[in-house]
């Protein structure tokens, strides 16, 4: 993992081998982390660690890979359990030209409008790379892109989105929603 991240960061890295040795321990056929605390650093096992952090070294060896070989990527829930600024900061990663050499692809679905954005400039997909899907009432998915519904230049693409403008909400029953709960005192 330390010769994948090295190779992934270049030449400009600013990581030294004791750095980035201290960032992973390896230990075997498993691995702890160290986090660097005021008084010492601990290590943690990884049951111990944060979901996020789990499913962040879950992605991290195959974005690697992915970036290294020119491959394409699959992520499902891309935002499930890791912040909305590491998920832009992974999303840019295959937008930028220096990092991305071999042009991999990033594919994943996700439910976090922080995505979309709320403007063109600070929009980190393209109106034509956002793709949507709306279940439909005889149990079908329809599969759209945003292009299809026009968007403005500047649209709060986020915003609309969380509105229900562009169609991909879910199919509620405020009714079924109330008996649930009505049921839930008895």
């Amino acid at each position: 993992m330390t010769r994948a991240i090295r190779e992934m960061l270049g030449e400009e890295a600013a990581l030294n081998e004791r750095d980035l040795n201290q960032l992973l321990k390896v230990e075997g056929f498993g691995f702890k982390l160290i986090h660097h605390g005021a008084g010492a650093d601990m290590e943690l096992d990884p049951s111990l660690e944060s979901r996020g952090t789990l499913v962040w070294l879950g992605l991290a060896g195959a974005v690697i890979a992915a970036l290294r070989d020119g491959a394409v990527l699959l992520a499902d829930e891309l935002d499930s359990g890791l912040h909305p600024t590491l998920v832009a900061e992974l999303v840019r990663l295959f937008q930028d030209p220096h990092a991305n050499r071999h042009h991999a692809q990033l594919i994943f679905n996700s439910h976090a409008p922080t995505i979309l954005g709320d403007s063109g400039e600070d929009r980190l997909l393209g109106r034509d790379q956002i793709w949507l899907t709306e279940k439909l009432a005889d149990g079908d998915t329809r599969l759209y892109p945003l292009t299809d519904l026009r968007p403005r230049k500047h649209e709060a693409v986020g915003r609309r989105y969380l509105d229900g403008r562009y169609g991909a909400t879910p199919i509620l029953s405020r009714r079924d929603f109330d008996r649930i709960v009505s049921g839930v005192d008895e």
